[in-house]
């Protein structure tokens, strides 16, 4: 259900459509706490009273409960299991590394910087196979190049 509303057809999250029904969500849920000041008005029956506040607690505040959960469970990564990546997330890992290797040349310890991007990527080329492992690779030797020359050393990978 959440899925056919918030997930478009390449698996990527709607996020304006998410985010205004988050944010429907979250009025609702602080209009079910302000009703409940009404509570004593039904002092009269403790079956009314008791269906408004179960209204106003539970009902009125489960569709955000379960938007977030759903999120949570969707984006759920299980300690044991490997991460499972995308094409689209592991093209936007290695685009983000690159950057960051290009931006960490204006900074004082590009070094420092560096041999944490390779151990990252490296790390990723670990992870992965076929030709993601191909792209994975390339990037970490790119980034070890990089590594390299600022150390002034012929090695590629050697941290």
């Amino acid at each position: 259900m959440f899925s056919a509303a918030f997930v478009d057809s390449s698996g990527r999250l709607r996020m304006r459509r998410l985010f205004h029904a988050i944010f429907a969500c979250v009025l609702v849920a602080l209009l079910s706490t302000v009703l409940l000041v009404a509570t004593p008005v039904f002092a009269g029956s403790e079956l009314i009273q008791g269906i408004w506040v179960l209204t106003c607690v539970f009902f009125m505040k489960m569709p955000l409960v379960t938007i977030l959960w759903w999120l949570i469970w969707r984006n759920k990564e299980v300690p044991g299991r490997p991460v499972e990546w995308s094409h689209d997330e592991l093209a936007g890992i290695f685009e983000h590394l690159l950057r960051q290797a290009r931006h960490a040349a204006r900074a004082h310890d590009e070094q420092a910087r560096l041999a944490y991007l390779s151990k990252e990527a490296w790390n990723i080329a670990d992870r992965v196979g076929g030709d993601a492992k191909v792209d994975a690779l390339t990037v970490a030797l790119r980034i070890d190049e990089r590594l390299a020359e600022v150390r002034g050393t012929s090695t590629a990978h050697g941290s």
